[in-house]
């Protein structure tokens, strides 16, 4: 008798912004996690760096949500990026959290991927999936 996989009740959370890299991740889970979140609906998260800034994001936020192909529950928030992220993903019970790289070139690309993908690793509550847009 074959064990049936218990995946598809983990809980995904996916971080969005107006960037490419953030649309690669999306599209990444969409491709390659959607059989694995049939039953628990994917997480949507806009984390963004200050309330005066909701506006910006609203319509990459409704379009993410409206074109998902699998159940979507959206989280829209505003404060500090790094502890909206974590708190998240212990309130909505999150099993993995995906998140885009950045598209910083140079001296700043080594220090600012490290901040948001180390604080995440070091400090949210579940495994962190970095997904790297291909150049």
């Amino acid at each position: 008798m074959e064990k049936q996989i218990e995946g598809s009740k983990k809980r995904v959370m996916v971080i969005i912004d107006e960037s490419e890299h953030s649309s690669h991740s999306f599209m990444w889970v969409v491709d390659n996690l959607k059989e694995f979140i049939t039953e628990s609906p994917l997480v949507i998260l806009a984390a963004l760096p200050a309330p005066n800034f909701k506006f910006l994001y609203g319509a990459q936020f409704g379009t993410a949500a409206l074109w998902c192909p699998v159940k979507a529950e959206t989280i829209l928030e505003a404060g500090e990026p790094y502890e909206l992220i974590c708190n998240a993903v212990q309130k909505n019970n999150i099993n993995l959290l995906v998140i885009g790289n950045t598209s910083i070139n140079g001296t700043l690309k080594r220090d600012f991927l490290g901040r948001l993908s180390n604080y995440c690793l070091n400090n949210a509550k579940c495994h962190v999936l970095v997904v790297k847009k291909p150049e």
